[in-house]
């Protein structure tokens, strides 16, 4: 769904929902990359739903489906086309797809202005042909677009990502190629994916005001080598960072990195310092990293935000609170205190000599009940807006239990808290994001006021099972022991006794070594793995 538009964001709508694909250059040999385009338009799984049409004027019929001889003899409906021809052919393509009344058009061909100013003058050329039509061009020298809810997706480039909900721009078709690779292996997913190439007409500042507008996008990551539009760019960053979270990296920091951006696609890098002055005036984030994007865009996507920086901190240790609080400082955040109240209720519930001013140190031998008791009188505490909260593993105290106490006082908290945020006000349920029951729900900490989606990652090297619901909920059932049981969202395979370090306790070794965890590890360390000890529900579903 999209709010109002200005003109050349609207026109992008064909890209994403087009009534009708025209591959112009499809191929029936497989090492050709217009046969991964039709591979991809006709997946059983993530294929597009409306009509395609193979244009090639040497072939009867590619995949299955009859071929035409050029785009004139297509039948209706069709409002896009895919073009894979050699980049001499593309502006007499563009024409022809003009004259067929197209709204858009998806040049994957190179050899454009990145190889020079013979290429540049065929670019320019191509742009002119399609204004004189009404028709929007992205590209050339780019992958192509990926929309995940319509289903469509017009790159070369094997495999579809998830169903998500961060939109993600890049003017690099190589670097696209390698995060959708990334995000298949890791669960990870996207809502609109898009590679803008050399934006000979379409470019960034179209874009970025089309996805602002767009419900089903939570959160806009950009990868930038060249700006354009000046004034107009950062018109459409501000509006956009008013909506929802804009994170972005850029190229071009150093004089290498304008060199090689460039040799590229041709185009100038620019002064990165007025790129990091816009970020700060329109409120975008910059990132230094592509793992620092989509963290960031994985945090802000599936987890409300708070309600303001003020952070406590939960420890039973000093000098992890101290480095803690000395990276919220640095992060713009604000270690908060406790107050009197909480004090009070803090005194009453940890050891004589547990600091309660803030942060809030239980000492070493803090235990799960200690943890409880404390985020309990520390949720209730206007004086903050989230809590962190750090777990040294100590000897005597079982770890487990500490996250078990964690999550079941989150579960517990009155306000609108997951995962150790508090909001202003509880969110409200999505339509569209079904737990495992068809109803509203978070799969972090399930409730049903909640419903911000966890990840589901996919099949395991040890035989891991995906988990059915979409995007990545799990269901609360019943044991046989008659306790809530948590099915996993993660799909991760489930890991033996004694891997890893882990020892069941005589109770869970009765039940075959696997322990009853409810509300724990919803969470992969930075390796991507999960907390050892799941295993197999019998719905096939990941319980711990």
């Amino acid at each position: 769904m999209l709010t109002a538009l200005p003109d050349r964001s609207a026109s992008l709508q064909p890209f994403f929902t087009p009534r009708g694909v025209a591959v112009i250059g499809a191929s029936r040999d497989p090492s050709k990359l217009s046969y991964g385009v039709m591979r991809n338009l006709l997946d059983p799984e993530h294929g597009y739903p409306g009509p395609v049409y193979p244009v090639n004027p040497r072939a009867a019929d590619i995949l299955g489906l009859p071929c035409y001889p050029d785009i004139s003899a297509v039948p209706d409906p069709v409002e896009l086309a895919v073009l894979l021809v050699p980049a001499a052919m593309v502006p007499g393509a563009v024409e022809a797809c003009g004259r067929r009344g197209l709204k858009a058009a998806v040049v994957i061909s190179g050899g454009f202005r990145e190889i020079g100013p013979e290429g540049a003058a065929r670019e320019r050329e191509m742009v002119e042909i399609a204004r004189r039509y009404g028709m929007r061009v992205m590209g050339p020298n780019g992958i192509g677009v990926i929309d995940t809810h319509t289903p469509l997706n017009t790159t070369f480039v094997k495999g579809m990502p998830r169903r998500g909900h961060i939109a993600f721009l890049s003017q690099s078709g190589a670097l696209c190629g390698g995060i959708i690779d990334w995000a298949l292996a890791r669960g990870l997913g996207f809502s609109r994916f898009l590679s803008v190439g050399n934006e000979a007409d379409v470019n960034e500042t179209d874009v970025i005001p089309f996805l602002a507008a767009d419900d089903i996008s939570r959160v806009i990551a950009l990868y930038l080598e060249d700006v354009k539009g000046g004034p107009d760019f950062v018109a459409a960053l501000r509006e956009a960072a008013q909506r929802k979270p804009v994170l972005a990296i850029k190229t071009g920091r150093t004089a290498g990195g304008q060199a090689a951006t460039a040799s590229h696609t041709g185009a100038l890098a620019g002064v990165h310092a007025a790129f990091r002055a816009a970020c700060k005036q329109t409120g975008v984030i910059e990132v230094e990293s592509i793992r620092e994007l989509f963290d960031g865009a994985l945090a802000l996507a599936y987890q409300p935000l708070p309600a303001g920086g003020r952070i406590a901190i939960l420890t039973n240790a000093g000098g992890p609170a101290a480095l803690a609080a000395d990276a919220l400082e640095s992060a713009g955040l604000q270690l908060a205190g406790t107050g009197p109240e909480a004090q009070v209720a803090l005194r009453r519930c940890l050891h004589a000599e547990a600091q309660v001013a803030g942060p809030v140190d239980m000492l070493g031998g803090a235990d799960h009940g200690d943890y409880r008791r404390a985020l309990d009188a520390v949720l209730a505490d206007p004086a903050n807006d989230g809590v962190l909260a750090i777990l040294v593993p100590q000897v005597l105290v079982d770890p487990v239990a500490v996250v078990d106490a964690i999550a079941a006082g989150l579960a517990a908290a009155s306000r609108g808290i997951c995962r150790g945020r508090r909001l202003k006000r509880a969110p409200q349920a999505r339509s569209g994001l079904p737990d495992g029951r068809g109803q509203p729900g978070c799969g972090f900490c399930r409730r049903p006021s909640c419903a911000n989606p966890s990840l589901s990652f996919p099949r395991g090297r040890r035989g891991g099972v995906r988990h059915p619901a979409t995007p990545g909920h799990g269901n609360r059932q019943s044991n046989r022991e008659g306790k809530e049981r948590v099915d996993r969202p993660n799909g991760r395979p489930a890991a033996r006794s004694g891997q890893h370090g882990y020892r069941p306790t005589p109770a869970e070794r009765s039940r075959g070594g696997r322990p009853y965890i409810p509300g724990c590890c919803r969470e992969p360390n930075r390796a991507g793995r999960f907390r050892p000890g799941h295993a197999p529900g019998p719905s096939g579903h990941f319980v711990c």
